[in-house]
């Protein structure tokens, strides 16, 4: 799940702008990203990403954070495409929450 999250993010702009003529959305949030990933190459083809900082910081248009990524976590990267992440310090909010938590912010009125 994360995995998917983290590709999304990746692959997303920063911010999206409604299109010409169109209707202001009703409800936002914003993510909040900073921080560093370094990759490091392992002798069999795989590898170890260092990833530190703010990965999520979904913000509502007025109040406090409603979902936290934040602080140091490891992937390592097999050969064969599979890898597993270690959350090794911070504030991590279950990734599987980040649907129904976002879900939930943008469906009430």
């Amino acid at each position: 799940m994360f995995a998917e999250l983290w590709l999304v993010k990746a692959q997303s702009p920063a911010r999206t702008q409604p299109p010409a003529g169109a209707a202001p959305p009703g409800k936002t949030f914003r993510d909040a990203d900073v921080g560093l990933d370094k990759f490091t190459p392992t002798p069999d083809g795989g590898g170890v990403v260092l990833s530190t900082g703010i990965h999520f910081r979904i913000l509502p248009e007025h109040g406090a954070p409603i979902f936290t990524r934040i602080g140091l976590q490891i992937f390592i990267v097999n050969a064969d495409g599979s890898f597993e992440v270690q959350e090794i310090g911070g504030n991590f909010d279950p990734a599987e929450n980040f649907p129904g938590v976002a879900c939930d912010y943008l469906a009430d009125p």
